[in-house]
């Protein structure tokens, strides 16, 4: 059901962009940075839409990816420190210093 409902905003939206790209057939001119160009305001319409969809679905898919890897990550089995990690050996008798040494003096 929600997929029905996500095809059917998607259809009106383009079906909105569409009848504003007809209706708005004007020439402007564009300036960035120093270059100039004279184009009509539906193809600026048309660029900016594509460019807007395709950044918003990789952002899309840059979240669903890492939301499946934290799913997998999540459903991995708990792993015990003790199993997999031997004891360090003890190289001296002496316990370490915790005073700690100003570095600025």
């Amino acid at each position: 059901m929600i997929q029905k409902i996500r095809w059917a905003i998607l259809i009106l939206g383009v079906i909105v962009l569409m009848t504003a790209i007809v209706q708005n057939s004007e020439p402007v001119t564009l300036t960035f940075f120093r270059y100039q160009a004279d184009l009509p305001i539906s193809i600026l319409l048309l660029v900016v839409s594509v460019v807007s969809f395709l950044i918003g679905a990789a952002t899309a898919a840059r979240m669903l990816r890492r939301r499946d890897a934290a799913k997998k990550l999540a459903n991995l089995p708990a792993k015990s420190p003790t199993a997999t990690t031997p004891p360090a050996p003890e190289t001296s008798t002496t316990p370490p210093t915790t005073e700690r040494k100003n570095p600025l003096t």
